[in-house]
């Protein structure tokens, strides 16, 4: 099983003009993958590491997160500090960026935000044609509430008209939930239905959904479903019964 806390954030670019093949980018990177704050702890540090041979000049921006209807949002907030909220790093150096709470943790919910890395581009050798990119990392942030918190799921299985299957996921507990990725299998048969491979956080409160098209070759006995997911929870077995909408 993939441990969730090993996923690198690295990989979310951000092009900017091109007009050639070559491109131009730093390589840094950030540790850990994930804060997590709370009233007893309400401070933590992110180690920037700069990998590449120039220099790199890093902003850093904490934003509010939430999510309807399956999408991610972020607004600007003052909540959370983060700093410097801008810093250079040399070749092969490192930076710390310091983290503080600015507001009293909720009392029964999780509360959720992103604190984005992205570096500031200087201009380009006078030599280089191609693409100059920007490397920005988002870091989540979860603030536990007062209470005890935990994700309570519950997932539904629709067989639509036209034979896909739309598949929800409810959270409905006081605490996020990561899921790596989940397989649909007709019981008795250990050919995927369905599978969903794209990993994806669900916040608290927050539902998603999915419309999955089935492998026409495995059967569907007596419209049951087994679901199994890989989760910060670790491995979880769901039995569904498939509704007819």
């Amino acid at each position: 099983m993939m441990n969730l806390a090993q996923v690198s954030t690295r990989g979310l670019l951000l092009a900017a003009t091109a007009f050639c093949c070559a491109a131009l980018a730093s390589d840094f990177n950030v540790t850990p993958v994930r804060v997590d704050l709370s009233s007893a702890h309400g401070t933590a540090a992110l180690t920037v590491e700069n990998d590449s041979t120039e220099p790199v000049v890093i902003q850093s921006e904490v934003l509010a997160w939430s999510q309807e209807n399956g999408e991610n949002s972020y607004i600007p907030t003052k909540e959370i500090l983060a700093t410097p909220p801008i810093f250079t790093v040399p070749p092969g150096g490192r930076q710390i960026v310091r983290m503080g709470m600015r507001r009293d943790v909720d009392p029964k919910i999780e509360l959720a935000y992103r604190v984005f890395l992205t570096e500031v581009p200087g201009p380009p050798k006078p030599e280089f044609q191609g693409v100059q990119l920007r490397l920005r990392l988002g870091v989540p942030v979860y603030v536990a509430p007062k209470t005890a918190a935990a994700p309570q799921l519950k997932w539904r299985a629709v067989q639509e008209p036209d034979g896909q299957i739309r598949l929800t996921l409810g959270n409905e507990g006081n605490a996020h939930i990561q899921i790596t990725d989940f397989t649909l299998l007709s019981p008795g048969d250990e050919n995927p239905l369905a599978k969903q491979g794209a990993p994806f956080t669900l916040l608290a409160e927050q539902s998603q959904s999915w419309t999955l098209k089935p492998d026409p070759k495995v059967q569907i006995n007596e419209g049951r479903l087994h679901l199994q997911a890989y989760s910060t929870l670790g491995r979880l077995d769901v039995e569904l019964l498939l509704e007819k909408p």
